[in-house]
């Protein structure tokens, strides 16, 4: 299953008023929701409008029975005046959706009163929330609303996508699993994916199986997003039955991203793929690496609409350079080619039995630089946003000439690198075009995953 049609759609959102017409500013109830509910459908959001103005238990019964077969991914909850913290806890306990409370700006009804008590005790909780004041069409509160709405749409695709583990499995054990590791099943229950265990094997024999004339046409199909090829007919030939081959297990386990085998047996093999497919939409991680793959899904679904690449970039640290203010990112080489400047730049080259996809990252004003770390189901994030620049000839050599990004961040690349290591960040970075820091900060902080700022 790639993103198309699975994220590319409004999100869908909840809205809630809160009121007592008892109280100051009740009157304003019907009016405050109607103005609000306008806004937010104008801003692009598939509203779910509660069916009344919640005052009581009953109301909020019923109005979570509404929504909760609505197929809403998260809520905003509207303060109108002071109510009872009974009440909200109703939907915090029966709707359990990434919320945003919303107070309306007026100091009679104590409305940003009620969201700050509210607040205080959704933290003594252990409870993620956002919050917002001002009018129906104060733009910074709308705002804040489509991130949340954007956010509860994405963590809702992750819990229900599948991460095919391409490769061997342990058949010993310490004290736990035998054939999964206790990191799988910490991962599983913070994001909510599946992981599936399959074997390299099930993608190679499909590739057997596939005849030569039926890879020539891949690769004729596949031509104007390929580059210029240096590797040799066989090799390329494999690496369009394995093109075909990895669709195929996508299709037959309905699949959302695919994470491979890489060394020492299938090292590179993927590579040509993973760069087809990740224009298409579809996450191939070629390193064995399941949090960077579900990073590189988190961002493909907070750009999914947008103007940009359909993918996202893949590296590891190469070198910095303090002087002229950029850091080196290098990789063997499996990126979609939108990322270069243009096709006809892209090699597609020889790598013993395999290939790999080498490019020079091309300008880009705004990126988005991630990389994820944890253990004991505890994760944290780094999130930045940055610029990548454009690289001569004789730096792309200098990297091997495979991948190379030259990224320049808000701080110089050696602060950087060294901020990096003391938050316990991997060597792989995750290079998205465009600038969606916000929305995964929101979104990390309703999964409860930490997150630092470059």
């Amino acid at each position: 299953m790639t993103l198309e049609g699975v994220i590319e759609v409004a999100p869908k959102m909840g809205l809630i008023a809160l009121a007592s017409r008892l109280e100051l500013g009740g009157e304003r109830s019907d009016d405050l929701l109607a103005a609000t509910a306008a806004s937010l459908t104008d801003a692009g959001i598939d509203l779910v409008v509660g069916k009344h103005v919640v005052e009581n238990v009953g109301d909020a019964l019923e109005v979570c029975d509404q929504l909760k077969n609505s197929g809403v991914t998260s809520l905003v909850i509207l303060d109108i005046t002071w109510q009872s913290d009974s009440l909200k806890y109703l939907f915090t306990q029966e709707l359990g959706l990434p919320t945003l409370y919303w107070a309306a700006p007026y100091s009679d009804a104590l409305a940003m009163a009620c969201v700050q008590h509210y607040s205080s005790i959704l933290t003594l909780q252990n409870i993620p929330f956002q919050h917002t004041y001002g009018l129906p069409t104060d733009k910074a509160a709308i705002d804040k609303a489509v991130l949340v709405a954007r956010a509860g749409h994405i963590i809702d695709t992750l819990a229900n996508s599948r991460v095919a583990l391409v490769g061997p499995r342990n058949y010993w054990r310490v004290a736990g699993a035998m054939d999964m590791v206790n990191e799988e099943w910490e991962f599983s229950k913070k994001f909510g994916c599946t992981i599936i265990h399959l074997e390299m094997e099930q993608i190679t024999d499909f590739a057997e199986k596939v005849s030569d004339d039926e890879a020539h046409s891949v690769l004729q199909n596949l031509a104007s997003r390929t580059g210029t090829v240096k590797a040799n007919d066989e090799t390329l030939l494999w690496s369009a039955k394995v093109y075909l081959g990895t669709k195929a297990i996508v299709a037959k386990y309905n699949l959302d991203v695919v994470v491979g085998e890489c060394f020492p047996r299938y090292s590179g093999m993927l590579n040509l793929a993973a760069s087809w497919l990740g224009d298409e939409g579809l996450v191939v991680e070629t390193e064995g690496d399941i949090a960077g793959a579900v990073v590189q899904y988190v961002l493909n679904a907070a750009a999914a609409g947008d103007d940009v690449a359909a993918s996202t970039v893949l590296a590891e640290t190469g070198a910095y350079d303090d002087e002229n203010n950029h850091l080196q990112l290098v990789h063997e080489g499996s990126t979609a080619t939108a990322y270069a400047e243009s096709v006809d730049k892209v090699r597609v080259v020889q790598m013993g039995d395999a290939t790999q996809v080498c490019l020079a990252v091309r300008p880009i004003e705004k990126v988005t630089v991630c990389s994820m770390t944890g253990a004991d189901g505890e994760y944290k994030m780094l999130v930045a946003n940055a610029s990548t620049l454009e690289a001569s000839q004789e730096e792309w050599d200098a990297s091997g000439t495979r991948l190379l990004a030259k990224v320049r961040f808000n701080e110089k690349p050696s602060t950087v690198v060294n901020t990096s290591i003391r938050e316990g960040i991997g060597h792989h970075w995750l290079v998205k075009e465009g600038d969606y820091t916000d929305l995964v900060e929101v979104v990390c902080d309703y999964l409860q995953v930490g997150t630092f700022r470059i």
